[in-house]
């Protein structure tokens, strides 16, 4: 028999849970975790020729072609930090709880995690211009939490050997912030342990093109020699191929529907081969996802330019009340296809520099 304490504990827990599903259904208030991806970094298990294919459990990340470097340094001992943006949609609130980014350490073999600290400061407004404020983190508080493997081989292309020599790491960060609905940046800078001097952070890499609309990803020297902000272009000169970093976001939302749920259609919505103009209504801002192939992840239209087939959702709020919808894009044409032009001569002549000092592409 179970005690007076024990059953006054149950009853108070079922009239507790009960009040919080009757304020769920009142107020239209929710609490989910939830992961949001920038960018894509995995490719698939084997490279695209064929002549390596990772062990059991593991995957690779291959430079595509026209992107020479595998990977861009944020090594604070080196005076580097890395930015890219991200958008918490309209009609929500962001809790954020962990932040998750990824670097490797060209031919390090140990099990023993090579780095020690990170710093992250997070923007409401673009860190490159002028001199903002972050409004969360700095860069004197160590953020760094459990590092582990994401058991992916960063691989270049051609291959090179041995193909298991960048061995890709979780990093995550210890981040605690509440971010209401707009675009923010996160910076961000890694030190790796006293035998590990150097490493870097692969770009986001997806399977048939070195570059994807929107792509805005920054890095920053901010030392004394040469200071300030530079576009992260991994291409051979005078191509320019912006880049973005792959980095994850932990958060729980909280969203008050006052409204009906809108319902949310895009047109034109069958039969589409990209790149296509996509048009949502039935709602008053609009959250496009996966980024792949989109010129812009938010507001009522996108053009989307694939190169596979995509699924994309479009989330809608109204009110705080949220309808989703989705539509498919098959791959178009490339423009080699309809001209019979190489599109490796076809690049921009107003571009006059090299690929940055910091793309290293011998050795990292």
């Amino acid at each position: 028999m179970q005690s007076n304490t024990t059953q006054k504990n149950i009853t108070a827990f079922f009239r507790h849970g009960l009040m919080l599903a009757l304020l769920f259904l009142l107020t239209g208030t929710a609490w989910a975790q939830q992961v949001y991806m920038n960018g894509n970094l995995r490719t698939g298990t084997s490279n695209a020729a064929g002549t390596f294919t990772a062990p059991a459990g593991y995957f690779v990340s291959e430079l595509q072609p026209g992107n020479p470097s595998p990977g861009l340094s944020f090594n604070w001992n080196g005076n580097f930090s890395a930015a890219d943006d991200f958008t918490v949609p309209a009609g929500q609130t962001w809790n954020v709880t962990q932040m998750e980014f990824y670097a490797y350490v060209t031919g390090y073999t140990s099990t023993t995690v090579p780095f020690d600290t990170l710093f992250v400061k997070i923007y409401n407004t673009n860190p490159s211009v002028g001199t903002p404020t972050p409004i969360y983190g700095d860069f004197t508080t160590n953020r760094l939490g459990t590092v582990v493997s994401d058991s992916t081989y960063r691989l270049t292309n051609p291959l090179g050997t041995p193909p298991t020599n960048r061995l890709i790491w979780r990093v995550p960060a210890n981040v605690t912030t509440t971010l209401t609905a707009g675009t923010y940046w996160v910076e961000w800078s890694l030190s790796g342990i006293a035998s590990v001097p150097s490493h870097f952070g692969p770009a986001s890499t997806v399977v048939g093109t070195s570059t994807q609309p929107g792509n805005n990803a920054l890095q920053h020297n901010f030392g004394t020699t040469n200071p300030g902000w530079t576009a992260a272009n991994n291409a051979t000169a005078p191509a320019v191929l912006p880049q973005d970093f792959p980095f994850k976001v932990y958060y729980t939302t909280t969203s008050t529907c006052t409204g009906p749920t809108p319902t949310v259609t895009v047109s034109p919505s069958t039969n589409l081969c990209g790149p296509v103009t996509l048009t949502a209504s039935g709602a008053t801002d609009y959250t496009w996802t996966p980024t792949a192939g989109l010129s812009t992840t938010t507001g009522a239209t996108v053009t989307a330019s694939p190169t596979t087939t995509t699924t994309y959702t479009v989330t809608g709020v109204t009110a705080g009340c949220v309808g989703t919808t989705t539509v498919t894009v098959n791959a178009g044409p490339t423009s080699a296809e309809l001209t019979g032009v190489d599109p490796g001569v076809i690049f921009d002549q107003n571009f006059d520099g090299g690929l940055p000092a910091n793309w290293l592409s011998v050795n990292n």
